[in-house]
């Protein structure tokens, strides 16, 4: 959905996460020291390092999976939210201009471009969901 609304909420997404993938990306960082370390270490320095890495990379993949589960559950809010939305703005639009039918385009095999609402339908979506609500 490209509305400005959506734009945002996206954005806003991204602010919410960017904590813990720059949490993510700082342990990948200390796995990769740990490696380093590893080439060059002593017998005993090895397991423990090989110990902590281990512990590393089990905290980096549960941040990983608890991440991507919680994007995955505020995006498909975010769409639901959206399209029902959407749904309104395009009866409102059909209405308005006496269509009996609005297709989606990706359902579609050929089509004259003069027929796409898509801009209308955006902009319609977005006078009537500003952005900044």
């Amino acid at each position: 959905l490209a509305t400005a609304d959506m734009q945002k909420k996206a954005s806003e997404l991204e602010q919410k996460y960017k904590p813990d993938q720059e949490r993510r990306e700082a342990l990948s960082q200390e796995l990769q020291g740990i490696q380093t370390r590893l080439q060059s270490a002593s017998p005993e320095d090895a397991a423990r390092l090989q110990a902590e890495g281990a512990e590393k990379q089990r905290e980096a993949q549960r941040l990983t999976e608890d991440l991507q589960a919680d994007i995955d559950f505020d995006r498909q809010q975010i769409l639901e939210a959206g399209a029902t939305k959407m749904r309104a703005v395009l009866d409102e639009l059909r209405a308005s201009k006496a269509l009996d039918l609005i297709v989606d385009v990706s359902s579609t095999i050929s089509f004259s471009s003069a027929l796409d609402m898509t801009s209308d339908a955006t902009a319609a979506y977005d006078a009537k969901h500003p952005a900044s609500e």
